[in-house]
């Protein structure tokens, strides 16, 4: 086998070298010192800068110390505005005690309040414009000023409001005192010069007014001085004096008040005669009660019913009723009919029955054998329940006692169970119960039992008897009917 010998073969590119024509020498940009030209002008313009910003800067700082300075005056203003504490003054040689606060002092108090702001704005402006360049002073200065004058205002404004307040209520004090003073005045010369007098310590408040207002004003003074005294002189020497000292100064007031404190004095008049009435009718009671007391106990006498009849210390009916009672054979078996019961109770709740009246209608029942001593005793202790609550203005009891009228009224209740209810209250409240507390446990109770007592009955229809006027039952239909009072058969 022959062998094959491979040729060696060059890997290397034939390429032919180009050479280039040769070229200028150019030196760097900075070789001949432009870059420290440059340098130099960058590090100017970032000095420049510098210095502004630092500049800027140190304004802003004192612009900064200026708000802050501004904001500590305003808010040291608004505490020496508004403090409600309390602080000791020597004002005027006085020693006082008033608010810290300039606006918080009313009335006398505020005197003088613009004159301590501006003494004590110049220590505060003193303090806050301190160690200040020229720069931040001018602008801090006008500041503080702008802010005071808005102070200045408000402090004026509020002192002038104070003044007239005060000078408002020293004068009707003043008139206040005049128009008491007036009370004692009796004669219409002095009362006159009275009238001048108070018009007069008036003047520098009403003169403030217009015109008219002020006339409106002064006739209102003029008008209590004059009441006072005419009222003093009624309520002391009686209507006829008061009217004519009314009528000596009646060129003093318009017509309209001279009217009106005539009619008053006319009202006081009729008032004064009721009254004088109401107190002995009052003292008659209590004369009459202790009769009646004495009368149950079997030691009151003919005589000494007639010598009390003569003193005029018991009315003529009751005199009357009293000696018919003493006289009396009928009342020693007296048996209470429900009726009269109910009747007496009824005018007892009326408010246009008379006291005496009523008292005199009991003793009468009684002596003619209507009424039992036991029942006379019930009635007549609420008729002197009723009586004193009504001299006093309030009737709870009898306000409750209504209320159970009532109540049984619609419930349909017969006279018979109306009387026991009537009964039960009375002596529950005579004991001490509460009113409410024994209405309702009376009308439960005897509703209750009305109702069970109903149901035991057969069907009934009701009438009213034209002969008697009293209600009638039926129970087969209206065939027969039997008086609801007696039970009785109606023929």
């Amino acid at each position: 086998m022959g062998f094959k010998i491979g040729l060696y073969e060059s890997k290397t590119s034939r390429v032919t070298p180009s050479i280039s024509a040769p070229q200028p020498l150019r030196p760097p940009p900075g070789a001949f010192g432009a870059d420290i030209a440059e340098a130099l002008q960058n590090l100017g313009e970032v000095g420049q800068k510098v210095v502004e910003h630092s500049t800027r800067m140190a304004y802003e700082k004192q612009d900064m110390e200026d708000l802050r300075r501004e904001t500590a005056y305003r808010q040291d203003w608004q505490d020496r505005l508004y403090n409600n504490e309390i602080e000791n003054a020597r004002v005027n040689f006085q020693n006082v005690q008033r608010p810290k606060g300039l606006l918080m002092r009313e009335l006398g108090q505020a005197d003088g309040v613009v004159k301590e702001a501006d003494a004590v704005n110049e220590q505060m402006k003193k303090e806050y414009l301190k160690g200040l360049s020229q720069y931040q002073y001018e602008k801090l200065a006008p500041a503080l000023d702008k802010y005071y004058i808005s102070i200045k205002d408000n402090l004026a404004s509020h002192e002038a409001t104070q003044y007239r307040a005060n000078l408002k209520n020293a004068t009707e004090s003043n008139i206040t005192q005049k128009i008491l003073d007036a009370s004692a005045i009796r004669d219409s010369k002095s009362l006159g010069l009275a009238i001048d007098d108070a018009v007069n310590s008036a003047l520098p408040y009403n003169s403030r007014f217009d015109p008219t207002t002020k006339k409106v004003m002064d006739d209102e003074i003029a008008g209590k001085i004059i009441k006072s005294a005419v009222l003093s002189a009624q309520e002391n020497a009686g209507l006829l004096p008061a009217q004519k000292l009314l009528n000596d100064v009646k060129d003093r007031i318009p017509q309209s008040q001279f009217d009106d404190l005539s009619k008053e004095i006319q009202i006081n008049a009729e008032q004064a005669t009721k009254r004088v009435r109401f107190e002995q009718v009052v003292a008659q009671n209590k004369v009459e009660s202790g009769v009646v007391d004495k009368y149950f106990q079997g030691q009151l006498t003919r005589d000494e019913v007639k010598q009390l009849h003569l003193n005029r210390q018991i009315s003529d009916g009751f005199a009357k009723a009293m000696m018919n009672n003493l006289d009396s054979v009928k009342k020693i078996n007296a048996k209470t009919d429900s009726a009269t019961f109910n009747k007496i109770a009824g005018d007892i709740l009326d408010p246009a029955k008379k006291a005496e009246d009523i008292r005199n209608e009991l003793l009468n029942k009684n002596a003619i054998g209507e009424l039992s001593d036991e029942d006379f005793n019930i009635l007549n202790t609420f008729y002197q329940i009723a009586t004193k609550e009504t001299v006093d203005k309030a009737m709870p009891k009898k306000t409750w006692l209504q209320r159970l009228f009532n109540n049984g009224k619609e419930k349909g209740l017969r006279q018979e169970i109306m009387t026991q209810m009537f009964k039960q209250y009375i002596q529950k409240t005579s004991q001490g119960d509460d009113p409410a507390k024994a209405v309702s446990e009376i009308i439960s109770t005897h509703l209750d039992n009305h109702l069970v007592e109903e149901a035991k009955k057969p069907n009934r229809q009701y009438a009213v008897n034209p002969e008697t006027k009293q209600r009638a039952y039926s129970e087969d239909g209206g065939l027969t009917w039997y008086d609801e009072k007696t039970n009785q058969l109606i023929k």
